[in-house]
This record gives C-alpha cells, structure tokens and sequence, in this order.
C-alpha cells in the first residue's frame, strides 16, 4: 500500500551460488491504474577477492628448542566478509616421511576464521624445530564461494648448537697463541690445530656444574696465562658473551676476545687470562659466566695466590742518620751496613740482583745471583755523602728477573768539623830549645759535627818524630758534639837538630786535615869538615894543585877555628889559617900541594883544625911529585861570546904500555873559572885520547884582554902535559822568549828566567825598551832592579799591557852596575781584539732615558792627542747613544756618557757597544737592555653641552727610529664622541732630542654623563703613544637672543648632534612667537635651519597697561633620547613696530 503523497522501495537480492551469468524477469503491475512494467535483472558473479599478502614465508636456521614466528594476513577486498580455513599441513620434502613428533613443529594461528568486509585478518605461524631437519611445506587455505584454494609456502630448517668451552694450558695453550699470531687476536677460521682433548686441554662443563680455573701460586710481577676457547664444530655461527662480573680482579687480565661476539662456523675463539700479581691477593671467589648462543651457560671459578717471593730481606729501611761528607781530593769515607737476604722458599731457587744505577753516594755490591732454598747472601751497602744535604734512596732489587723489592735508604750529609778551640793555637811553635831539655804544649780541640767523631793524629813521613816530638793521645773515639779534647804536643830533643816546621795532620772523616803546625829548633855544637882526607894525585915538580875543603858549622852556636901549622909541614898551604864561623853556614878553605922533589909518595897525617867548644878535626893529604915534561908548553885559543860555551881538544899520549886514567887540573888566573875540563880521562895503552876543554866565558873581555888558565896533565911515568888557555869573549846573545799572545787591553804577566852566570848574589839593573814603531798605548811594567843569588835561576816578572790590536816587540836587559855585564831577552807579543771590558744593565721606561757613566783611563802623556774617528762609536741597538764628557787630552780618564732610551717595550735582551780611539784601539761592553711600559698614561680631558664641542691638543715628542717613516696613526676606541685625524706625521728630523708633535682631538658628545677613550698614536718603530680622553657631557645650553621684527621671521639654526636621524619637535612657549613647522626628521649629525616668526596679538579693547615694545620668548627643541626628553632653549626677543 502506497499512500497517497507518498512513495514506495523495493529491495531484490543476488545470492548467486556458482560464477555463472544469472538473469531473472520481474513485471511490475498497478491493478487500479492499469500499469504493468516488465523488469530484467542480470547478475554476474566473481571470485571473492581474498588473498594472502605475502605467498612464501621463509624462517631460516632456527635453533632447536626455540620458536621463530611470522605474521602473514588475508587481505579482503571485498565488501563482504568471507570466511577460511587452513587445512592441515602437508609437507613435500623427505622430512615429511618423519613421524610427526619427531619432525619440524609448525603452528598456525588461527586456523580458521573470518575476514571482515575491505579488511584483513592476521594468521600467526610460529615454527619451533625439535630435530635438525629441513621444513618446506604448502599451506592450503580453503575460503568461502572461492573456488581455488589460497597457498602460502613456509620454509626453514632446525640446527643445533655444537660448540665447546675448552681451558688450555701448558703446550696446548703455547701451540694455540701460535696459531693466533697473524690473525684479528680471537677469532680463528678454522678451528684445526688443537684437540678437543688431551694433554693440557680441559672441556668444561655447562652449568649448573662449575668448572675451577686455578691458577695456583703465582708470584708478584709474574705472570700466569690460561687460554680460554670457545670451539664451534656446527656449521652455523652462534653468539658468545663472556661475563667477568661486576668488579673483575685488576690482576686478572683477559686479551684476545672480546666480552661479546661471534663464533664463525669451524672456527673458534681464544680468550687468554693472564693472572699478574702486583700486591699480595687472592681470586678465590671470583666467577666468570661464558653464555654460548643464549641457550648454554659455563660458570668459571677462579683460584689463584699472589705472593712476593719467598726472599726475605734482614730490613726494607735503613736510616744512615748523620755521615760525614766526602772532603775534595781526600779518599771517600764510607758508612757500611750489611743487609742480609735469605731464599726461605722450600723449593724454588730465586734469583736476585740490584738494579740501582752506579752512583757516588751509595753503592750497594750485589751483582747478579741465584739464591738457593735456604741459601742466604750478605750485601753491603756503602753510604758516602758527597754534600751537605739530605738524601733518600728506593733501592730496588729484583727478584726472579720481574719482581721488584723496594730498600729504603736514607742518610744525611753533614760536614766533619774539628776544630781549635783558640784559632792561635794553630800555629804550636816551640822556638829554640837545647838539647836535653823537655817543653810541653796543649792544643784544644771540639767536634763542632752534628754527630761523634773518631780521629787520630798523623805524623807523615815520621818528621815530627825524628824531630823527638810526640803527641798524646794519638787516637781518640766516639768524641760527642761540641765535645772538647786537650792534646799534649812534647818536644824533648835529644841532639841538636835544625830547624824543622810540620803540620800535625788529623785523620777523620776520611780525610787528612791539618790540625797545627808545629816548629822548633833542637840547638848545640855541630863542626865537621866535608872530609878527613884529600888526594891531590901527580902534580910535577915546581907546580901546584889545589883542592877544596869545607868546614860546616851546621850547629846553632857560632864558634872561632884555627889551623895548627906545625902539624901542615911545609909542602901544603891551608888558607884561611884562621877565622870566625857562623851558625849554620860553611867556610872554604883552599888547600894547596907545592911539591918541590920528586916523590912518589907524599902523606902528611894528622894535620889540626882546632875549633872552639869542639874536639880538634884531623886532616890527612896524600899526593906525588912527578917532573916537568919536556915538551914545551902548548897555547890553545877560545873565542866566543859571554855565557856561552866553546869548545876545543888536546891531545894527551899514554906512554906506558897499561891502560890510564889521569885527572887534568886547571889552573885559573883570576877568581871567575872561565874553563873547564874532565876529572878524568881513560887512555889506552900507548895510545892517545883526546880531551875537550870547554870555555865558558862568565865575563865579557875587553879589546886587548883575554881569560887565561892552565891545564896541566900529571902522567904515571912521572911526566906532564900543560897547555896554557887564552879565550876571548864578545858581549853575549840575545835570549829569545816564545812569542805570546793576549787580547788587547788586559794585562799579560810575562815570566823571564833570569840565571844568575855567577857563583856569587848579583844586584842587577833591568831596562826595558819598545820594538820600533810601537806608540804610547802600549805598556811594559816590571820592578827597575832585581836580585839572583849565586848561580841559581829566578823567574822575574813583568807586566805588559797594549790597548791597540798588533805585534809588539819589545826587549829588557837586566845589566850589573858594577861590571857592565848585561843579559838581554827579547819579548815579542801578538795582541789581538779586545774582548770585553765590562757589563751594563740598563733598564728604563719606552721614551725615558737611562744613563750611566763609563770611564777609561787616558795613559797617554799629557800632550798627546787623543783623536777619535769621525765614526767613532757604534751599536745594534738603535736606542743607544754614546757622547763624550769633557776633553780627554792632558786628563788621566776618559767619561762617556752611554743614554738607553728605548721606543718599544721588550724583554731583556743583549746586544754590544764599540767605540774607538786612533790611540788606544776598540773598547768593547756587553749591554743588557730591558724596556718596560710608560709609568703613566697623560690625560686630555674635556667638558661640553650636549650639541656643542670642544678642542684639545695633544702634545707628544717623537724620537728618531731606524727605518721609520716619520708618518703616525691616530685613531680612538669610540669615534662617536671624539674625533681625530687619521694621521700625523714629523719633519723628519733625527735629532736625539726629538720633535714635538701636535694631534688636535674633538669632543663632540651625544649622550649626557661621563665619557672615556684612548687615543692610540702608533708609530711602528718610533713605539706607540697612548692618552686618555675623559670627557663629561652637560645639558644643552639655552642660546641666544635670536631678534625677530614684527611680520617678519628669523631663522635659527640647530644641528642633530647624534649619530642617527631623530626626528626633532620645535615649539615656542609665547604666543606672538609661531615656528614654521612642529616636527622635522634630520639626518645624523647634520644641520637644520627653524623659522620662527615674530606676529604680536592686539591688546584687548580694555586693556590700559602700555604695549611693549620688546617681546621675550623661547623656542623649545625637543628629542626623545634614551628614554628621556631633551631640550635646547633658543632665546627669543621680538620688536614691535608700532
């Protein structure tokens, strides 16, 4: 039924059940109107579109025992829901054969179900292998009204875990880091090369069974090394991870593996535990946790001792305490202490040695060595302080080659000090005591050491005692700090001795010090002549030969001798007969043999030398009388020059048929011997020797004169031979001294060996003269006389001194007044620069001077000039200045004075000042020179209104500076309130002194308050000055009065002083007054003009008070600035007309 006004549906439905075409015929009637409509409906049918998202689902190598699962989904994309369901698994490999509990699981999630409308539906697989298999398998999915069932093919494949945790040790663990060597250090691609079992290799258990790693006793610094491997003989990689807890032993150390990782398939991985003991420790308790593929878990305990050798030391410290310091030159004093080490390990042998490096003040004697169970060794060690400080020393000995033990020694050096209580008595002199007597003195000494000290008393060499002098006590021990000891020094001389001086030593510490020096003098009676029998052999008949004899009075007592003629006879002379002798001296007598026959055996004995307060002295002489030769008398010439010698040869024949010695005597014709000749000459039988005489002149000749001697030659057959001697001397040669060489102006001592050609003092003049060609400048300095003492050398020394660079020769002749004998040296000197002659530190403030004066000396006479190069001074250093002081003529000295004024600030540095003089040569001086900042900085400062400016100079003097321009920059920190000129520059002047030069500065302020800036003035080498610009900005200051005449305008200027437009308000304060325009933006420091226009108003009507000709107002400018207004007053004054 349709109502009236309304309408009608309806709804036909296609549930089609196969995929064919479907058609079906409807007619529509509506009885009442006679309507009848036939309808055709065709239907076509699909498959439902239902599939899966993914066709083949591969899970890879599982693990057995564990379960991997993938998510697959139906996708709908229909718009209605379909059902489905899988069928049971069918697999299509050889697997499938396998009974099902014992094949491959596979689970599916769920297995039926219903897939939403345009939806999907999630099917869960999990796959977990029991066994190792292979699983390929097509799942058949059946869906609802879809005629072909959906397929999904599952792949995957169970493996198992096949690994082993081995520990090796010994030969299996060396043949295994062998392996390693060459490879990443862990991993290993094959796993050949070591067992899986047998000697030195363990396979370790998995948990809950806890596998013990010992590594036993292991001592300190020595290693003990296990490896640890991991072997995987599957053929699929696993996973390891190695957990050495939360605070693993520092001394077990693990290298090789990392904690986590990978095991490739038949390989393995090494992990090396290495358990090196530093301090005494224990493992025990220590667990370490090997998981493998997160299914196989090993627990490792650890064990193991770390202990210090068993060696044990008598002591690890050792305080030397106080020792004596070795004293320079002296043999070393050495405290000892024996440290004893024993091996008390029952079974290991232990080797030890000292590894101290060799030094001087301890020495420890311990070589290498190897300590048997049981065995011990004494080492001594040595202290020997060198210094007088504390000392402390780790003396390390080295145990088994890795161990170290530590020996503490300490010691202090300290000074041995012993010393007289009263300084005087260092000097013990006993003065003359005789024989037989017994005088004794004490001497007080204290040990001013910081600790006891031994000493003993040295007598070197015996002297004191063979002087009969003694000390007691000669040993003392364990004297205290400041502890006095009184020594009792004993002379008790028993025979006459001369004088004698010998330090008493002390031996302590050590060393040999001297403790006192000790003197005296045993007096008595003490004559003897120097023998009691003279040869005088063959002297001819009618000649004579004399020989000497010395009479010593080596006594302290002075005495009167005299010869007692009855007993000399007639045929010997003894001169003097009588006379005087002195202590301690000695008296020549001349003794002479007048034979007058022929005789062949001469001998007077017993001849008498009485001396006073002695015993008579007995004298015998022996001697011959042979005859003239018959030969005449032969003359033999010499000529030579002074003091040196000419030699010339007779000839003497032997005339027997035996073998000779004969002794030639001369005989000299005046005191000086001039010749010499042999004591004795050897002739062969009947042959003949030759004989050199040698003429040495002592004395110069004159013209006419000559030296004459004899020389006379007794032969056994009773002749003779004589040879009268003639020599003529020249004045004697110069002695040519080593040349030298010194630097000019230092002083050169100069040593001459003056040797005395005379048997007797010489009183000498000495004179010295300058080579040609040398000035005033240089200088030979020595004593005018000098004294030698009979035919001895003494050194005379002069002084020579030369300011110029050259070669100076020079002589000096040391000449005897009275016989005009001279000996002249010539000196000749190479003199080369002048090294330094002083060093001056200056230091001063960048353009302030430091001065100093520097004087020399002016040795040349009063009116030499002293002339000075045009150039004459020079330095590096550009800052230095040398003038002269005065005149240098005619004064002994020389002041300069040397000005430092440095430009830059610099460390200190060195540098050289050279002047020079054409007399005297270059005088060289070291400069250290050291400038620093100005002290202070000057200041410029400034006050101006807001708007307004100000003008200041600044005034500076630049100095001269090598390399410089003259040209300076100037510029300021802020140049929004002080203006400069970018540079200035100097006239370029190098006057010392400088220029002054003038910087004109601006102050034009825009902001209210104080203000502060640096001018910087730079003038690279010239240095940089610097001011301080301190400027205080007022408010504006009003201006004017600015006159405007009635009906006309005035125009009043103004400026925007700041440093960006500002937009400026322009007002006046009386209504006769008007401004042109109330606002104007101006431009940053720029200028404006304002007009302003004068129109008075009429006065009221009722007013009565009197127009006033002159009207006063203001013009108000104002400029919001920094949050505050600011104004500028401009005074105005209007002028009516009427």
């Amino acid at each position: 039924m349709i109502l009236a006004g309304k309408r009608g549906e309806m709804i036909f439905e296609f549930t089609p059940s196969s995929t064919d075409t479907a058609e079906a015929f409807y007619r529509f009637e509506v009885p009442e109107h006679g309507i009848s409509e036939l309808f055709l409906f065709v239907g076509t049918v699909l498959e439902p579109r239902v599939a899966f998202d993914i066709t083949r689902v591969d899970f890879g190598a599982i693990m057995l025992g564990s379960r991997c699962t993938e998510t697959v989904h139906l996708v709908n994309s229909e718009h209605l829901p379909f059902a489905f369901n899988f069928e049971k698994p069918a697999l299509d490999d050889e697997s499938a054969v396998k009974k099902a509990n014992k094949g491959p699981t596979l689970e599916i999630t769920p297995l039926s179900g219903l897939v939403p409308p345009n939806g999907r539906a999630a099917v869960e697989l999990s796959f977990r292998p029991t066994e190792e298999a292979v699983l390929n398998a097509n799942l058949n999915c059946t869906v609802r009204k879809k005629k072909m069932k959906l397929s999904l093919n599952v792949k995957g494949e169970g493996y198992a875990v096949h690994s082993k945790l081995l520990l090796l040790e010994g030969t299996a663990a060396a043949r295994a880091r062998e392996e390693q060597e060459g490879t990443d250090g862990a991993v290993l691609d094959s796993g050949a090369g070591i067992p899986l079992g047998g000697e030195g290799i363990t396979d370790l258990k998995p948990a809950p069974h806890v596998n013990v790693v010992d590594f036993g006793l292991v001592h300190l610094n020595q290693s003990s090394s296990k490896i640890l491997a991991i072997a995987n003989t599957g053929k699929f990689n696993f996973d390891y991870v190695l957990d050495r807890g939360d605070s693993p032993n520092p001394m077990l150390v693990m290298t090789g593996a990392r904690q986590a990782g990978a095991v490739r398939k038949n390989g393995r991985v090494q992990a090396s535990l290495t358990f090196h003991p530093v301090t005494p420790c224990q493992l025990d308790g220590g667990i370490y946790t090997v998981s493998i593929a997160g299914k196989y878990e090993y627990i490792l305990k650890l064990a193991g001792t770390g202990a210090a050798p068993n060696l044990r030391f008598s002591f690890l410290e050792h305080d030397f305490a106080s020792c004596f310091t070795v004293t320079p030159g002296q043999p070393p004093h050495k405290e000892t202490v024996v440290l004893r080490v024993s091996n008390q390990d029952p079974s290991q042998n232990l080797s030890l040695d000292c590894t101290l490096p060799r030094n001087k003040v301890l020495q420890v004697e311990c070589g290498p060595r190897v300590l048997a169970p049981g065995e011990h060794v004494e080492i001594p060690i040595h202290f020997t302080p060198r210094e007088i400080q504390e000392y402390a020393f780790q003396v390390p000995f080295l145990v088994n080659g890795v161990s170290t033990v530590h020996v503490k020694v300490e010691g202090k050096g300290v000074a041995a000090r012993l010393e007289l209580v009263q300084p005087q008595q260092a000097d013990c002199s006993f003065g003359r005591v005789r024989e037989g007597e017994d005088v004794t003195k004490h001497i007080q000494v204290v040990n001013r050491s910081a600790r006891p000290l031994d000493f003993e008393l040295i007598d070197e060499g015996g002297v004191l005692g063979a002087h009969d002098v003694s000390v007691n006590p000669r040993r003392v021990s364990g004297l205290k700090p400041k502890q006095v000891q009184s020594i009792e020094v004993r002379f008790a001389p028993q025979k006459r001795n001369r004088d004698f001086d010998h330090p008493l030593v002390l031996s302590y510490a050590g060393g040999l010090r001297p403790l006192a020096k000790v003197s005296g003098r045993a007096t008595g009676m003490d004559v003897v002549l120097s023998t009691d029998t003279l040869a005088f052999g063959a002297v001819c008949e009618g000649s004579r030969r004399t020989r000497k004899l010395m009479l010593e009075n080596a006594g302290d007592i002075a005495t009167r001798f005299q010869w007692n003629q009855r007993t000399i006879g007639d045929l010997f002379t003894v001169s003097p007969l009588e006379g005087a002798l002195r202590p301690e001296t000695e008296i020549a007598f001349d003794v002479t043999f007048s034979p007058k026959a022929v005789n062949n055996d001469v001998r007077i004995d017993g001849m008498q030398l009485f001396v006073e307060g002695a015993a008579p002295l007995r004298l015998s002489c022996v001697g011959a009388c042979v005859p003239q030769p018959d030969e005449s008398k032969q003359t033999v010439s010499f000529e030579s020059v002074a003091r040196k010698e000419c030699i010339e040869q007779v000839s003497i024949k032997n005339p027997t048929q035996k073998p000779i010695f004969v002794a030639p005597t001369l005989k000299h014709s005046e005191l000086l011997e001039h010749f010499r000749a042999p004591a004795e000459v050897s002739i062969p039988a009947g042959g003949e020797a030759s004989v050199d005489v040698q003429y040495f002149p002592l004395t110069m000749t004159s013209e006419e004169g000559y030296h004459s001697a004899e020389l006379f030659v007794a032969l056994p057959d009773g002749s003779a031979v004589l040879y009268n001697l003639q020599g003529k001397a020249g004045p004697p040669e110069t002695l040519v001294i080593e040349p030298l060489t010194t630097p000019a102006k230092a002083s050169l001592p100069i040593t001459l060996p003056v040797q005395n050609w005379l048997s007797t003092p010489q009183h000498l003049d000495v004179a010295f003269e300058l080579g040609e060609g040398v000035d005033d400048s240089t200088f030979l300095e020595g004593t005018s006389t000098f004294d030698v003492a009979g035919a001895e050398t003494r050194n005379y020394v002069l002084r020579f001194y030369s300011y110029k660079v050259g070669t100076v020769t020079a002589t000096a002749t040391f000449t005897n007044p009275g016989s005009g004998e001279f000996m002249t040296y010539e000196i000749s000197v190479e003199v080369t620069e002048a090294g330094v002659v002083q060093t001056y530190n200056l230091e001063a403030p960048i353009r302030q001077t430091a001065r100093r004066l520097i004087t020399i000396d002016n040795p040349l006479p009063a009116d030499a000039p002293v002339t000075f190069p045009e150039t004459w001074w020079s330095c590096d250093d550009p800052h230095i200045r040398l003038s002269r002081v005065g005149s240098m003529q005619g004064s002994p000295e020389g002041v300069f004075e040397l000005e430092f004024r440095p430009l830059v600030p610099h460390e200190k540095k060195d540098t050289e000042l050279v002047f020079s003089i054409d007399e005297l040569g270059e005088f060289k001086y070291k400069l250290t020179l050291g400038a620093t900042e100005p002290p202070a900085i000057p200041q410029l400062r400034f006050e101006a209104p807001l708007g307004g400016a100000q003008v200041e100079t600044f005034r500076f003097r630049a100095y001269p500076a090598a390399g410089a321009s003259g040209k300076f920059s100037c510029s300021v920190q802020n140049a929004q309130f002080f203006e400069v000129a970018g540079d200035c520059s100097t006239t370029g002047s190098d006057d010392w002194e400088g220029e002054v030069v003038e910087v004109q500065v601006k102050f034009e302020p825009e902001a209210l308050g104080a203000i502060s800036d640096t001018l910087v003035i730079d003038g690279g080498p010239q240095g940089e000055y610097k001011c301080l610009l301190k400027g205080v900005c007022r408010r504006p200051e009003p201006r004017g009065p600015f006159t405007v005449e009635q009906g006309s305008s005035a125009t009043v200027e103004f400026r925007n002083v700041f440093g960006d437009t500002r937009e400026f308000s322009f007002a006046v304060d009386h209504p006769d007054f008007s401004v042109g325009a109330a606002k104007a933006s101006v431009n940053a420091r720029s200028p404006t003009t304002c007009a302003v226009s004068f129109n008075p108003q009429p006065p009221p009507e009722d007013s009565t008070e009197p127009l006033q000709p002159v009207v006063s107002g203001r013009l108000l400018v104002d400029v919001e600035h920094n949050g505050e207004k600011i104004t500028w007053v401009f005074y105005l004054k209007g002028l009516r007309k009427d």
